[in-house]
């Protein structure tokens, strides 16, 4: 079933439910001539779709529809009982027994499966530029249950390269986006925006803006790190021995972590 059909220059052609019809308002004398090009320009559309998705090594496109999102998770779940048979009955059936909390950024190229788990080992909250400020019900909320509920005993904050959100504050992008509607988008970049602005001495020492990038990426992952730490729920269960947190940025160009900051009964480094 096709539902994007922009390009297609009959706009009165309906696709639905892998029929095709033309709208009352299309006229036409000729409906075997119309047939024809209708017939064509799927078959156009059929091919350009075909080759765009073939040529892409992700399981989803844009052009995804429901079904597509479906057959997609049924061979995911398919593949994943081949390798691991006993991972969905016997384990994520009978609940959730994490080792960690992972909190990163929202950002689609990277999440818990860096660290090479499985369903089942950690606990995830994502949010843009991954920001954890001391007072946000949903950071509070996501330690407690985290740390005292499910008793994880690592913590991990994890920032990443190539920040969409730092980038926007960096080329002061930030700005114009009350205009694009984006107003809420704005105000949550602020803390992005100071941490910029803090270390704007810093940042005129590196040459070019890739530099400039990864350097406050290294900043923010530091500045969120330092949050957490200081978060009641966090600070009882690290002086009693029961977690460990460390910070880490992920580089979206080869996949690998480095370590930025850890918080254990040990002296902080």
């Amino acid at each position: 079933m096709w539902t994007n059909v922009d390009t297609i220059n009959t706009k009165q052609l309906i696709i639905l439910d892998d029929q095709y019809s033309l709208s009352p308002s299309y006229s036409c004398s000729h409906p075997t001539k119309t047939s024809t090009i209708v017939t064509t320009q799927l078959q156009l559309l059929h091919i350009k779709m075909s080759a765009t998705e073939s040529s892409s090594i992700f399981t989803l496109s844009h052009n995804s529809n429901l079904q597509d999102i479906l057959a997609a998770n049924s061979k995911w779940a398919s593949q994943m009982n081949n390798v691991q048979p006993t991972l969905f009955p016997d384990h994520n059936a009978k609940g959730q027994s994490p080792h960690t909390l992972f909190i990163g950024c929202s950002d689609s190229r990277y999440n818990e499966n860096c660290l090479g788990v499985l369903p089942g080992e950690v606990f995830t909250w994502k949010n843009v530029a991954n920001i954890c400020h001391s007072e946000d019900l949903t950071l509070k909320a996501t330690l407690e249950f985290a740390i005292i509920c499910l008793k994880v005993n690592k913590v991990i904050i994890c920032g990443h390269t190539d920040c969409g959100g730092i980038k926007t504050c960096l080329t002061n992008q930030r700005e114009a986006l009350p205009n694009a509607n984006c107003s809420h988008l704005y105000k949550y970049l602020d803390d992005i925006d100071t941490m910029y602005h803090e270390e704007s001495q810093n940042l005129v020492h590196l040459k070019t803006q890739r530099e400039k990038s990864h350097y406050l990426s290294h900043c923010n992952v530091k500045r969120q790190f330092n949050r957490i730490i200081e978060n009641p729920t966090v600070q009882t269960a690290v002086q009693n021995g029961e977690v460990q947190v460390y910070g880490l940025l992920y580089n979206v160009e080869d996949g690998l972590l480095q370590t930025v900051s850890t918080y254990s009964k040990a002296i902080p480094k």
